[in-house]
């Protein structure tokens, strides 16, 4: 990995987990992240959908996007029935995973 490609991972993450401050729900199983020379995504996992979520997602792809100056961003939602469901696709990686005791 090149150096650049280091420092958008670790911006990335930063940014991502930021955003997240207060804004984990119970609902939230976890959060896959990857990353572009000019995109962030984010997959939002989620063991049920409730009122608010979208809401929640795109105030945190806001500030994410206030983080970059060069990016465009692609959120989503997913619902999975827990943390043993959620899996990463090629590229991601975790910037938040909930424990289950199930």
């Amino acid at each position: 990995m090149t150096d650049n490609g280091n420092t958008m991972r670790v911006r990335t993450l930063l940014s991502v987990q930021r955003a997240m401050l207060g804004m984990v729900t119970p609902a939230l199983v976890g959060v896959a992240v990857s990353w572009g020379e000019h995109l962030v995504r984010a997959r939002f996992l989620y063991d049920r959908r409730t009122e608010g979520d979208l809401d929640l997602v795109g105030e945190m792809e806001t500030e994410v996007l206030s983080d970059f100056t060069d990016i465009v961003t692609d959120f989503s939602i997913e619902v999975v029935s827990s943390s043993r469901d959620a899996t990463l696709v090629d590229g991601e990686v975790w910037a938040y995973l909930r424990r289950d005791l199930r």
